[in-house]
């Protein structure tokens, strides 16, 4: 009796305590795979849709402070001249601010900046005269407008994920329609959300 104590335990019975330690582990985790799974769908939902709400929030700010005038697109980017701050002088005159803010995806991501920048970023288009004038609505077009979708700058991350960014509104006379309609797709893993909105500029030209 003793003899047997001091040997400690036989090799049948470590096989025997580890064959069932594997199988209370396997156990463990096919019960807690479903749940460690439902559990990171719905963290991704809740992500993508806290995303898709702050850009689609500062998109429609953004567009609510501007008008058809001031609106810029080309191949989902979108470029907004706000007015200022305060938009109307002592004579009842609309005055328009000298900066453009952007919408745009660069890597995945979608990102706001604006143009021009404090300090210059290579690859940004020049800055025309025109852009000092608060009296007038500031639009770009062609190689300035698509310019400033510039990877080198420092925009703001909106959302991350973006599989789709698109914004329909330009007819064949290629003015501004409205409502605009805006797509934004997002992706988590396997699971992708759509958010589809419509918006209107209420500024006035």
């Amino acid at each position: 009796m003793l003899e047997t104590m001091r040997s400690g335990f036989t090799l049948l019975e470590l096989v025997v305590a580890l064959a069932l330690l594997s199988l209370v582990t396997l156990v463990s985790f096919n019960l807690t795979r479903p749940l460690a799974l439902i559990s990171a769908r719905s963290l991704d939902r809740m992500e993508m849709q806290q995303e898709a709400l702050i850009s689609l929030g500062q998109l429609r700010s953004s567009l609510q402070s501007s008008a058809p005038a001031g609106l810029s697109l080309a191949d989902g980017l979108m470029a907004i001249n706000p007015r200022s701050q305060p938009a109307v002088d002592t004579s009842g005159n609309l005055h328009w601010s000298n900066q453009i803010t952007c919408f745009y995806v660069h890597a995945g991501e979608l990102r706001r900046r604006e143009w021009p920048p404090s300090l210059p970023v290579a690859g940004d288009p020049p800055v025309p005269t025109w852009m000092d004038s608060t009296v007038r609505c500031k639009r770009l077009e062609g190689p300035p407008l698509l310019a400033l979708a510039n990877p080198r700058a420092q925009g703001k991350r909106l959302a991350q994920g973006v599989l789709a960014w698109k914004v329909e509104n330009q007819g064949a006379d290629g003015a501004i329609h409205q409502p605009l309609q805006v797509l934004l797709t997002l992706q988590r893993r396997q699971r992708k959300l759509e958010f589809h909105r419509s918006f209107f500029l209420l500024g006035s030209t």
